[in-house]
């Protein structure tokens, strides 16, 4: 399991253990299935906008979305940090996208 938390704007902190994916904003628009997949989060109110002047990316986490202003670079750099004994988060998998690191939402830990 990863150990540590994720600093990913304001006042939010992520245990990194639950983050599953960081993606840049801009792929909310890259394909309907994808910006359905945004939109029923808003709806349930799974959406959480830390900054809503400025979105950089998305980090999704096994119980809710955070609209994040940090670049999705930065956070990547900021998870390898935080979890110095464990492997390195995945390179990017395409367009803006990272691979899983593993899950977060309203701190439960």
């Amino acid at each position: 399991m990863v150990k540590g938390y994720l600093h990913v704007g304001g006042d939010v902190l992520v245990p990194l253990h639950r983050v599953i994916a960081i993606l840049e904003a801009a792929c909310r628009r890259s394909a309907r299935e994808t910006e359905l997949f945004f939109r029923r989060a808003e709806q349930e109110g799974r959406l959480e906008v830390i900054d809503p002047e400025k979105i950089g990316a998305y980090v999704i986490t096994d119980e809710c979305i955070y609209a994040s202003p940090v670049s999705p670079f930065t956070l990547k750099a900021r998870a390898g940090n935080s979890a110095s004994d464990e492997p390195p988060l995945a390179q990017p998998s395409g367009p803006g996208g990272f691979g899983s690191a593993g899950p977060a939402c309203p701190a439960t830990d």
